[in-house]
């Protein structure tokens, strides 16, 4: 953000309009803000941006400006901002107000949101200006999911943040209402909620499974094809415009059981033979795979451990088919020494000089397809899908530090949504189809369709089914009814469960963990006093 001219003048109070890009939503009671400036005068002028003749948006002090309104105050020091711009103008009047710890995390929320939907800052864009991680906004702005009344609530400080990420997990609003309900009547902790969540989301999911168990048809997940990519036969030849996967490393996983390391290499190279032919010509081919770390020799029977190169591997495969490798990129996921591989960990039996690395990095190849790319015709997705300058220099670097995805989401081997952010949006237009030949848990059909590309993907091991059809939104084929009615039985139970009690006996009760949450009695140990 460049400096603004400025300069001190007296202006007419009436001349003053608050900004509309302005965080602070109230004012709030001016009692105390009045007397003080009875008592001690103006000490701070109130900054303003210049937005026409005697017209001036108030950037920072629109409650002091308020408070002299009722005051009978005609004129007032302002500091002049002649040339601020609408994005800077509420940008700094959101620092100013977060340094000052005035703003609620509601209003935060909608404040980033503005910044990202009216101003049009990228995720890129609000990272470099502080606002933080693209998931650190994301879920800022997920609280604006949540009903008005909760909303209200985290907003006056009765339920804080981290009660509104776990409640909107619940997605359904009677559920939220109920659950929220009773976190405040209780004074729950946001783990004590998050325990109940659990619960709900947990007996919902029984309750399903038991009522209509059904298999799933292949072709009921959109996009998702449950079988080897070595046949893509839905796929026309040039039909896809980016190709972005992550193959598996042949390091031991579950998914790779039972195949040799000659079958392993067999696999993908004839997956990448048919990827090759579906890319459009010029197209990127982007894989993210790591060396093999515990290589034990072809045949696994090696005493010892070593690093296998595979660069080499997929260079010479890709290279057959008309793809030269363009670029590296290095992913940083942590700088944590942390390792349960005891060969490589620090003890008391590790000799000096024999010290070994932990790896906490993985490369993503760029290969690029020979021949022409193709360009949409259509010159608003051409410019709508082209970098800003501001985001280029924030991916044209070679290392890209992105923390690793969370634990427990239905597969071992999970990358995290802003790797797979990235790249397609560097490497492909708006309305283009991506292609994943090893799709695992659905993140690059996921992040492709958020993206307004069309996401397709292979997946051969039908137990990661459930958790595409999850990251995907696609619903199995059961009575939703069902599942509602019985997590709204649940809150219903509990709530008629509650009657009221003698202030002694309700803080005994408080002690006593043995009482079921939502009927789930293995959570009680995870409950904490509030």
């Amino acid at each position: 953000m460049k400096e603004n001219t400025q300069k001190l003048e007296m202006i007419a109070i009436e001349t003053l309009i608050k900004d509309p890009n302005h965080p602070r939503q109230k004012s709030g009671n001016l009692d105390s803000l009045i007397k003080s400036l009875r008592h001690d005068g103006l000490m701070t002028p109130i900054s303003v941006a210049k937005v026409g003749d005697d017209k001036y948006h108030v950037v920072d002090g629109w409650r002091r400006i308020e408070a002299l309104k009722e005051m009978g105050m005609k004129k007032v020091s302002c500091l002049i901002y002649e040339d601020l711009k609408e994005a800077d103008s509420a940008h700094k009047s959101f620092i100013l107000n977060i340094e000052r710890n005035q703003l609620n995390e509601i209003e935060i929320a909608l404040h980033i949101k503005k910044m990202r939907d009216d101003v049009g800052y990228t995720y890129q864009e609000l990272d470099i200006l502080g606002y933080g991680s693209s998931a650190k906004v994301s879920k800022q702005i997920s609280l604006l999911d949540l009903p008005a009344k909760i909303q209200n609530q985290i907003a006056s400080g009765i339920l804080t943040k981290a009660h509104g990420y776990e409640l909107n997990k619940l997605k359904d609003e009677k559920q939220i209402l109920k659950t929220g309900k009773f976190a405040v009547a209780n004074d729950w902790s946001a783990k004590k909620t998050k325990v109940a969540v659990e619960c709900i989301k947990r007996k919902a999911r029984n309750a399903g499974k038991d009522s209509a168990p059904k298999s799933i048809p292949d072709d009921e997940v959109p996009g998702v094809y449950f079988k080897d990519a070595k046949d893509m036969s839905e796929l026309d030849d040039g039909s896809v415009g980016l190709i972005f996967t992550s193959p598996p490393y042949h390091v031991g996983m579950k998914y790779e059981a039972g195949y040799t390391y000659a079958e392993h290499l067999e696999n993908i190279e004839g997956v990448l033979e048919k990827s090759a032919k579906a890319l459009v010509p010029g197209g990127i081919f982007a894989i993210n795979v790591a060396n093999i770390t515990n290589f034990k020799g072809k045949n696994g029977t090696d005493k010892t451990t070593r690093i296998q190169p595979m660069l080499h591997f997929y260079n010479t495969v890709l290279q057959k088919h008309g793809f030269h490798l363009q670029d590296e990129l290095i992913w940083v996921k942590d700088f944590s020494s942390f390792t349960q591989d005891d060969s490589v960990n620090y003890t008391d039996k590790t000799a000096h000089a024999e010290y070994r690395i932990v790896n906490r990095h993985e490369p993503i190849y760029i290969f690029k397809k020979k021949g022409e790319r193709p360009v949409p015709e259509d010159g608003n997705i051409v410019l709508q899908s082209r970098l800003t300058r501001t985001e280029w220099e924030a991916l044209a670097p070679s290392v890209w530090k992105i923390n690793p995805a969370g634990r427990n989401q239905g597969h071992p081997n999970v990358f995290p949504e802003e790797l797979a952010r990235r790249i397609i949006k560097m490497y492909s237009y708006i309305g283009e189809t991506v292609l994943d030949p090893f799709l695992g848990s659905g993140t690059t059909i996921k992040v492709a369709r958020e993206l307004g590309r069309e996401g397709v993907g292979y997946e051969r091991d039908l137990n990661y089914k459930a958790t595409i059809m999850e990251k995907l939104g696609v619903v199995e084929e059961v009575k939703p009814e069902s599942v509602k009615e019985y997590a709204d039985k649940q809150l219903a139970e509990l709530e008629a469960n509650q009657p009221a009690k003698p202030e002694a006996e309700a803080a005994e009760d408080e002690k006593d963990y043995s009482v079921p949450v939502f009927g789930y009695e293995s959570a009680e140990k995870e409950l904490e006093p509030a």
